[in-house]
């Protein structure tokens, strides 16, 4: 895997990363949201496991809600 690098938000921003990840066989995902300032600072952070989940695609849709409306 190569290397990730962060790239903080312009002054007076935050920046909204969010994943989501689900398990086929057992029908469940998982999402993750973090928001940092321009400093790098964690303003704000959640994880919600999802049930009955099937569609990977779904997944990261239900990430880029929750993370909208947790910022």
């Amino acid at each position: 895997m190569g290397q990730v690098w962060w790239k903080p938000p312009t002054m007076g921003r935050v920046k909204v990363n969010f994943d989501g990840a689900i398990s086929l066989a057992d029908k469940r995902g998982g999402i993750g949201v973090v928001i940092k300032n321009e400093e790098g600072e964690c303003m704000g952070a959640l994880s919600a496991k999802i049930f009955w989940i099937e569609d990977p695609t779904m997944v990261e849709a239900i990430a880029a809600v929750r993370a909208l409306k947790f910022a």
